[in-house]
């Protein structure tokens, strides 16, 4: 692990509030450079999220001409991968490669909802089956605080719909909110001031909050692991997470957000009403 420690030591290192300096795509690369083969299996759960936003952005401008996507370079697939596709499907990471190998050429009939469900599906079905306990964890983790978030924003933002990302379970507990107040308040104590944020127009309070809480999450994993393949998966989570922070506006609308929460893995209006009509 010699060459893991050299590569975190010389880094730039993520530091909460501050601006990263190096794009995500860039420090990307340079991660997959420095890995093992065995461990370029484990850091590739990390960049098989982004292809899903990218495949359903594609998607999107296929049933939308007007819709210009918004690709992620972040992720594993080449842009010109993703629209070759289904052509292209050799390119696909086996967890997404079944969908398009049941689909064959008929993905493009599907709505855009059905096709980002689908492909959720399968990607956190293999997450619990296939990958590591950090990374269980860290997914597990991150999907209840979006779930959360998002569920509060739909409140207030009466257009979005339930996203595929979500956990399922706890979106049906915070349906019966006063049901389970006593015990999503005790799992999840910022319920009650995410929902006072969002009573006064705070935003970007919100979204900073449950950023924070994910960076702080990942601080307490780090112990023991500060040069070995958790330590560089932890890097670029807090990269991630730091240039998400850079893309906030001052003033920040219920819009902005789901926007922003559509680009960290959760989908908005934006397809789902053209969908539905």
């Amino acid at each position: 692990m010699a060459e893991y420690y050299y590569f975190i030591s010389s880094a730039p290192q993520p530091e909460w509030g501050l601006p990263y300096p190096l794009e995500k795509v860039n420090l990307k690369n340079q991660i997959w450079d420095t890995l093992s083969w065995e461990d370029q299996e484990k850091f590739e759960w990390l960049i098989r999220e982004p292809d899903i936003r990218n495949l359903v952005e594609y998607h999107k401008s296929l049933r939308y001409p007007w819709y210009k996507p918004a690709f992620d370079a972040s992720g594993s697939l080449s842009i010109d991968s993703i629209k070759s596709l289904p052509d292209g499907v050799q390119a696909l990471h086996p967890v997404l490669y079944d969908f398009f190998d049941q689909e064959e050429k008929g993905w493009e009939s599907l709505t855009t909802a059905s096709v980002e469900e689908a492909l959720y599906q399968r990607f956190f079905e293999a997450i619990e089956n296939d990958s590591d306990d950090f990374l269980k964890a860290y997914f597990n983790y991150k999907r209840q605080i979006d779930t959360i978030q998002y569920f509060l924003l739909s409140q207030v933002e009466q257009k979005l719909d339930k996203s595929a990302a979500i956990d399922e379970s706890l979106w049906m507990k915070l349906n019966r909110f006063g049901d389970f107040k006593s015990q999503l308040t005790t799992e999840h104590p910022n319920i009650e001031s995410w929902k006072t944020y969002l009573s006064e127009g705070s935003y970007k309070k919100l979204f900073h909050e449950s950023r924070f809480l994910l960076w702080q999450w990942l601080d307490n994993k780090i112990l023991g692991h500060e040069f070995d393949i958790q330590g560089i998966m932890t890097l670029y989570l807090k990269a991630t997470i730091a240039i998400e922070m850079q893309q906030l506006q001052p003033e920040l609308s219920n819009k902005a957000l789901a926007s922003i929460l559509e680009k960290a893995h959760l989908s908005t209006e934006n397809a789902t009403n053209h969908d539905n009509r």
